[in-house]
């Protein structure tokens, strides 16, 4: 009886826990343009725009690197790829891209980061 109280309470504290679960950087990366090639207006841009103009933006955090445009944009794409690879960015408390999310960023940047 005493083992069985014992398990419903760490089961119960188990669950109670306020720390988040660990999140594991996916290895994910492309090794290839995937096709159809990820638009930048269509697909790029709004994850940009939900991701990380909160602190790429006048008045933001990072306000030095300002990302309102392609041509703001576009220059970072290397940097974009290797915050995207190490789960860097979004920094957290920040929620991480999507998996779909994290592919459509992927799949600009290998295709070339093209303004289309």
């Amino acid at each position: 009886m005493r083992a069985i109280r014992l398990l419903v309470v760490a089961a119960v504290l188990g669950g109670c826990s306020s720390a988040p679960a660990p999140y594991m950087c996916p290895d994910d990366a492309p090794v290839a343009c995937p096709s159809p090639a990820p638009s930048f207006a269509a697909d790029v841009a709004p994850i940009i725009v939900d991701h990380c103009q909160k602190c790429h933006a006048p008045g933001g955090m990072a306000q030095r690197f300002s990302f309102q445009t392609y041509d703001q944009i576009a220059p970072y794409a290397g940097d974009i790829n290797l915050q995207l690879q190490t789960c860097a960015m979004p920094p957290p408390p920040e929620r991480p891209l999507t998996a779909a999310e994290r592919q459509a960023m992927f799949g600009w940047i290998f295709c070339g980061a093209l303004n289309d």
